[in-house]
């Protein structure tokens, strides 16, 4: 990657460019961008939710396949 004498290199040097016209644009926030967040945050709640639980679940079947292998006889295994 070539880099100029300041340490930026040309994709830097564009990304930075871009965000300087970001920066330019000032929008308003108005009321469509706040109904736009408050439905995205309540789906994501109940999303959430469902999804800790699943988790929840897989896990507490991991713990307990563990514990079953690790605690089962072995089979196939001649005493002396």
């Amino acid at each position: 990657m070539n880099r100029d004498p300041d340490g930026v290199s040309p994709t830097e040097e564009q990304l930075l460019a871009l965000l300087e016209l970001l920066r330019a644009e000032r929008l308003e926030a108005g009321e469509a961008l706040t109904d736009v967040v408050m439905r995205t945050v309540q789906w994501q709640v109940l999303v959430r939710g469902t999804i800790v639980l699943i988790g929840d679940l897989v896990g507490s079947m991991a713990a307990a396949l563990a514990l079953f292998v690790s605690t089962s006889p072995r089979t196939g295994e001649e005493e002396e």
